[in-house]
């Protein structure tokens, strides 16, 4: 039976890990600046938080798109 490196999936995953933290650290900063009532804090964070979300949208996109080529290679895909 074929083996699988994780090796080939680390950056991916790495980044996709990062994606996430930074989304939810926006979105804590998000949570202050509305305890502080800074409207414009807020406002910002609030676009951070979603550009974020983005990224970590793509980044666990691509991050799938890996393990299923991974697992293609060794006969293990996803069917649906």
């Amino acid at each position: 039976m074929a083996t699988i490196k994780t090796d080939d999936l680390k950056p991916l995953n790495d980044a996709a890990q990062k994606a996430f933290r930074d989304w939810i650290e926006a979105g804590d900063v998000q949570a202050k600046a509305r305890e502080r009532r800074d409207v414009e804090g807020e406002k910002r964070a609030k676009a951070a938080a979603g550009r974020y979300e983005q990224i970590y949208d793509q980044a666990a996109r691509s991050l799938a798109a890996q393990v299923n080529s991974v697992l293609a290679r060794v006969g293990l895909e996803y069917r649906q």
